[in-house]
């Protein structure tokens, strides 16, 4: 850190500081009426209002300047072109490859399982041991694999179909799982499974207890009816006893904090529908393509960024507060935290 805070740009944001410490955000609206109009940006339906911060245009251009002299352009190009920028494991992070307009074959085609998938089950064409309809699906996994899936899942609440319900379980303290197969029946539920590497402890615990819960009632060779893994695993996946027909892929060049848009995402797409879940797709895409084509001084991503930046480096505020007003955002504070 060193180099970045002996950097000219960093000392003239410091010194800028210096003189913004007198300044309220009050007293910059009463000075600038138009501030409202020159703060802030809009996007498909989303307005990004950065008027109510402590800044001003010459704290904006210095906050550019430092982005620039760090090489932020050529590094998020760099993401997008499949670089090595995950640099503790030598990967990749194409998460942007899985909702681009024209993704790659793997993609596609998992993309299209899914959907024959979602569809059986949301008709009522895919029917349980008892031959009757599914009713709930069991999410199990852990971070990413949980706290994305079920943010999504709530927040499209309003697309779910009426006889379908999601439930997601990630605590490995075993009331978790327990208090929710409690009031499920094996006929009608389907749960899926979600670890990359299929070895997670605490998803692999859970998903056996779950396991357990269905052989009591019904048979081992109904398992391929109720169980679905998201995985890059097969082999693991098929030894728990998972068909490896429902077994949908996990890359590794997707981290999981950023998979709710891989298969990672069948709970959503059960829920809100194949055609919910690529409305789902096209909404993070384009502020991919927002990201990557707007001018660093009207790009929504960046200017967030450097804000965040500004505050917690020279205003000296270490703590970010996320507060969702609609409860079907509740878990974005959780999800934004492990991310």
């Amino acid at each position: 850190m060193s180099g970045l805070t002996a950097a000219k740009e960093w000392q003239a944001l410091s010194a800028h500081y210096q003189q913004m410490r007198p300044t309220s955000i009050a007293q910059l609206f009463h000075d600038d009426p138009a501030r409202f109009e020159k703060f802030s940006l809009r996007l498909d339906g989303f307005c990004l209002d950065y008027s109510k911060n402590l800044l001003t245009g010459e704290t904006v251009g210095l906050l550019l300047e430092l982005a620039r002299s760090r090489g932020l352009e050529r590094l998020r190009d760099e993401m997008f072109s499949g670089a090595l920028v995950n640099s503790t494991e030598k990967r990749p992070a194409l998460h942007t490859a899985l909702r681009q307009k024209n993704p790659p074959p793997e993609v596609q085609k998992t993309l299209s399982d899914m959907r024959v998938f979602s569809d059986a089950i949301r008709s009522g064409e895919w029917r349980g041991c008892g031959g009757k309809k599914i009713t709930d699906i069991v999410n199990i996994g852990i971070g990413g694999s949980s706290l994305g899936p079920q943010l999504v899942t709530e927040a499209l609440t309003a697309f779910h179909l009426p006889h379908l319900r999601a439930h997601f379980v990630s605590n490995v303290e075993a009331s978790d799982l327990g208090n929710t197969l409690k009031t499920l029946s094996p006929e009608t539920t389907v749960v899926i499974v979600v670890s990359k590497t299929f070895t997670t402890a605490e998803t692999l615990q859970n998903a056996e207890q779950a396991r357990a819960w269905f052989l009591e009632r019904a048979a081992r060779s109904d398992l391929d009816k109720h169980f679905v893994a998201i995985s890059g695993n097969v082999d693991a996946a098929r030894s728990f006893g998972i068909a490896a027909n429902n077994v949908f892929p996990m890359w590794d060049w997707v981290g999981g904090r950023y998979s709710v848009w891989s298969a990672v995402g069948l709970t959503v797409m059960l829920m809100a529908g194949a055609e919910g879940f690529r409305q789902f797709l096209s909404g993070a895409a384009a502020m991919d393509d927002h990201f990557r084509s707007a001018p660093l001084e009207r790009n929504m991503p960046v200017l967030m960024g450097l804000i965040g930046l500004w505050y917690r480096n020279f205003c000296d505020m270490p703590a970010l507060a996320c507060i969702p007003y609609h409860v079907g955002l509740r878990c974005l504070p959780a999800w934004l935290q492990q991310l």
